[in-house]
């Protein structure tokens, strides 16, 4: 069984999409395969790493909480707060919030973090969100980091770690954004985040609210229950493509979940194509990235998952 949300919701770049149910025909190559993490469920969302990097070495210290194993990197580290690594499990509980290094460092440094570049091939992780309530996000997103500042200077900017930016300017610095998950056990959406031409590796603008979808249009596709495609009382896969046209520009953006033989594809075919090509230079470059989960009242979080959620805030059994 497969459901296709071909619906945009937030900002409307383009037509409606069709119902589209082909499989992409995106090139694979040993690589594109790219990145697959495991998750696990321990109370709300794990990622499955070992407690080494690939070639074995540990990392203690600093600001980094332990090396974990993505497939296409020879390292990676993650750095941040809220929770620590058990064995091979990340659980990331309510306020906290992971980026993901390319080196084991005590102090942030620019250098170290780690660039995903993923244009032309896809991204897969199977996470659990069973204990993810109404008006609570846990994501999963790429941003532009290192910021840089008007004079293509590295800036480090006022969030909690260190060269963050992103397209609402949380931490004072703008960059393009992809957000692959924001979600709950009872919505998922997958927004892009264009921004205007850069100056010196530096963005003055960029488009706070994206072309996004959100398996809430479609009745019946996401949810906790049997009766939904993809129940949310259990794990499920996630994957998305970046198709490219000549390996150059962001031609399409897809996303697919699946459970025990069951799809809901998020198309995004409403987004504009001259819109994803805005991304294009970003990808190619490389983009970090960061895991977080947080949440506020049912007004706040609206734009995820209201309805199907009501009045719920992000709290005490909610916030898992």
């Amino acid at each position: 069984a497969e459901l296709t949300v071909g619906r945009s919701v937030g900002r409307s770049v383009g037509p409606a999409a069709a119902v589209d149910g082909h499989r992409s025909t995106m090139p694979r190559s040993p690589v594109a395969a790219a990145l697959r993490a495991a998750i696990a469920a321990v109370v709300v969302v794990a990622f499955a790493f070992s407690a080494a990097n690939a070639d074995g070495e540990a990392c203690h210290g600093g600001i980094t909480k332990g090396a974990f194993v993505i497939k296409g990197m020879k390292s990676a580290y993650l750095a941040g707060s809220g929770d620590d690594i058990h064995g091979d499990r990340l659980t990331l509980r309510h306020n906290s919030g992971y980026s993901v290094l390319s080196s084991c460092v005590k102090d942030w440094k620019p250098e170290a973090i780690a660039q995903f570049k993923l244009l032309g091939r896809a991204i897969s992780f199977t996470v659990d969100l069973s204990k993810v309530g109404c008006a609570c996000n846990v994501g999963l997103y790429l941003v532009a980091s290192p910021a840089r500042d008007i004079h293509g200077e590295y800036s480090r900017g006022s969030h909690s770690h260190p060269y963050y930016c992103d397209a609402n300017k949380v931490g004072g610095q703008w960059c393009p954004e992809i957000d692959i998950m924001e979600a709950n056990n009872h919505a998922f959406q997958s927004t892009a985040h264009g921004c205007g031409a850069p100056q010196n590796g530096h963005y003055s603008q960029c488009d706070r609210v994206g072309c996004a979808q959100n398996t809430r249009t479609v009745d019946d596709s996401y949810g906790p229950g049997a009766h939904f495609a993809i129940d949310t009382s259990r794990p499920f896969e996630v994957r998305t493509e970046f198709a490219s046209r000549a390996g150059e520009v962001l031609a399409g953006m897809r996303t697919v979940l699946s459970q025990g033989g069951r799809r809901v594809v998020l198309s995004h075919k409403a987004c504009d194509a001259s819109y994803l090509a805005k991304l294009s230079d970003a990808m190619a470059a490389g983009m970090s990235m960061s895991i977080s989960y947080w949440g506020q009242d049912a007004t706040a979080m609206a734009w995820l998952d209201a309805p199907p959620c009501k009045g719920e805030a992000c709290e005490g059994e909610a916030a898992g």
